[in-house]
């Protein structure tokens, strides 16, 4: 009887405290996204992004990196399609300059996202961030070219979040290679 009791005992204890233990990975990964974010330039944006994605919930900073990579490259790619959609309806002499500009701008982008996260898988983290600053500034120079000209705000909303997530790309990219 006393065994039994010590394995009921045993087991309500395991039943308490493993859910305490996520509790505590989950707040030390909040923080943590909290803590990278208030370096972004939209913390908010960034904050709502990486904890939407499940993952982040236990994720340490290379696990951040590797979500804001994956989202950055996504959208990159997103993007890129929808630059040859806008291309194939055939737009005006102007805008299909803007378009012919961004194609080369997201056909560079989503390389480097993806070289990016082999550099970040082969822990490179120095790569990793330069690639994610190369998706970054090509995102800018793609929004540069399109305000400059005709503006399509649907290029110009999905530019911007592949600019924001790429900024996170960056921002916690830069971390790993510092180690802070």
């Amino acid at each position: 009887m006393a065994i039994e009791n010590h394995h009921f005992l045993f087991l309500v204890s395991q039943l308490v405290i493993i859910p305490l233990l996520f509790q505590h990975s989950s707040f030390a990964a909040t923080q943590l996204v909290n803590q990278v974010c208030q370096d972004t330039q939209d913390s908010d944006f960034c904050v709502r992004t990486l904890s939407a994605d499940q993952r982040s919930g236990n994720a340490d900073l290379r696990g951040l990196a590797r979500i804001a990579l994956e989202l950055s490259s996504a959208q990159a790619k997103g993007t890129q399609d929808q630059i040859q959609t806008l291309l194939s309806r055939e737009p005006g002499l102007d805008f299909k300059s803007v378009l012919d500009h961004c194609t080369i701008n997201y056909a560079g982008s989503v390389y480097a996202l993806q070289q990016g996260l082999q550099s970040l898988d082969a822990n490179d983290y120095s790569n990793a961030n330069e690639m994610a600053q190369v998706g970054w500034e090509n995102g800018n120079d793609c929004e540069r070219v399109n305000s400059g000209s005709v503006k399509d705000v649907s290029l110009t909303g999905s530019n911007q979040i592949m600019v924001k997530l790429c900024d996170i790309s960056r921002v916690v990219t830069a971390k790993l290679e510092t180690g802070k």
